[in-house]
């Protein structure tokens, strides 16, 4: 009984800790795309986005019309990504994660890098909906 017992656990713990070698983590997804509500100038999606990487803290490294350039420090690791917009949708690229640790860091990195996008993605979409909401109410008092 005792054998059957320790062949079951054994099968368990080989089950549970089977790793594919083969596995490829793959440390930058597909850029992160959005869409503003209609009726919003560039200027005004450019000041939603910039009060969206200010609010999650982004440091906004460089900007073109329609394309910023984005960076964030968190504890020892740095990120960067950049965003390309126009007046009716958005695109985050993530370009580029760097620690000090390199490889040994490697997923821990692209994990983190993947849940701050994610977050800065949320607050654009909140910027957007309150910005979308203060035009519809300066349209309701003209």
């Amino acid at each position: 009984m005792k054998k059957i017992f320790f062949m079951v656990l054994a099968m368990c713990l080989l089950i549970g800790c089977h790793s594919d070698v083969s596995q490829h983590y793959q440390n930058y997804p597909q850029p992160v795309s959005g869409s503003f509500p209609s009726g919003l100038t560039i200027a005004q999606a450019e000041s939603v986005i910039t009060n969206a990487c200010i609010t999650r803290g982004w440091r906004i490294t460089g900007k073109e019309k329609g394309q910023m350039e984005i960076a964030l420090q968190k504890r020892k690791y740095n990120f960067y990504a950049s965003i390309a917009y126009n007046e009716k949708n958005y695109t985050i690229h993530m370009n580029e994660a760097n620690s000090p640790n390199g490889l040994e860091d490697f997923k821990r990195t692209s994990k983190l890098f993947n849940n701050y996008v994610l977050k800065l993605d949320q607050s654009i979409q909140k910027q957007a909906v309150k910005g979308y909401a203060r035009s519809l109410e300066a349209d309701a008092y003209r």
